[in-house]
């Protein structure tokens, strides 16, 4: 039988505060790569390097309830240069030998937004916007 779960807004709300006042993040890395996204965050990575890593900072995370979702936006993480060259295409949050989250980067409508997914070594990588989403 599928699954029939249904989380209401306030649970995905308190989901959502209780992840983000997590003391996990803060200091956790921020790894970009290239290639396909594992199907979870707990299948381990198929040996592609990371091609930027962002160390996230402590910081006010903010949560804003739309449609049945809960989105949590992350504090401003600081410019970093690219390790290596090629196209990002997922992240993963690391907190050391632990894994807490992966997800989409793109130019719009991922959970990282970058200016630029072609990253070149060496040159400087911004995060426009880093969000995750809690849906209900």
């Amino acid at each position: 039988m599928a699954s029939t779960f249904n989380l209401s807004d306030y649970l995905a709300n308190l989901i959502a505060e209780l992840l983000t006042g997590a003391s996990e993040y803060a200091g956790a890395s921020l790894s970009i790569y290239g290639g396909v996204q594992p199907d979870s965050a707990n299948d381990a990575l198929s040996g592609q390097p990371a091609l930027v890593v962002f160390t996230i900072p402590s910081g006010e995370f903010s949560i804003a309830l739309s449609d049945g979702q809960a989105l949590i936006t992350f504090p401003s993480i600081t410019t970093m240069q690219a390790l290596a060259t090629g196209t990002a295409t997922f992240f993963r949050i690391t907190n050391g030998p632990n894994v807490l989250c992966d997800g989409s980067v793109d130019t719009a409508n991922a959970d990282c937004i970058l200016a630029t997914v072609d990253l070149v070594a060496g040159a400087d990588v911004a995060i426009s916007s880093m969000t995750l989403t809690v849906v209900e």
